[in-house]
């Protein structure tokens, strides 16, 4: 019986999760912050990933990946994210993200 209020509960704070709106500008106000923490940048891409489609602004969206990728307080957390998340969601993009992601690495 508990599984099936806490499940009905999840379900309910997922729908209204998607009611946010959440544009491409708030996140790169976010990346391009150098006061952001990592946690702030880890519910950036994950918002991004939620509610941004790369196609309708892909210079904007490798943008926001570049600048978050080499944010100072980035964590492996978010490499991890973008590697095993951001690219198998978007691999008509792959090249570009993982040059983005290589850079990056480089840059450390």
């Amino acid at each position: 019986m508990l599984i099936i209020i806490y499940l009905a509960n999840k379900n309910k704070k997922k729908s209204q999760s998607k009611k946010l709106k959440v544009d491409l500008n708030q996140l790169l106000q976010i990346v391009s912050n150098p006061n952001s923490s990592t946690a702030d940048l880890i519910v950036a891409i994950e918002l991004f990933n939620e509610f941004i489609n790369m196609e309708e602004d892909l210079k904007r969206s490798l943008e926001f990946f570049d600048k978050l990728l080499k944010h100072k307080n980035r964590h492996k957390r978010l490499f991890q994210y973008f590697h095993n998340v951001i690219v198998p969601n978007n691999k008509e993009y792959e090249k570009e993200l993982n040059a983005i992601e290589k850079e990056a690495l480089n840059k450390g």
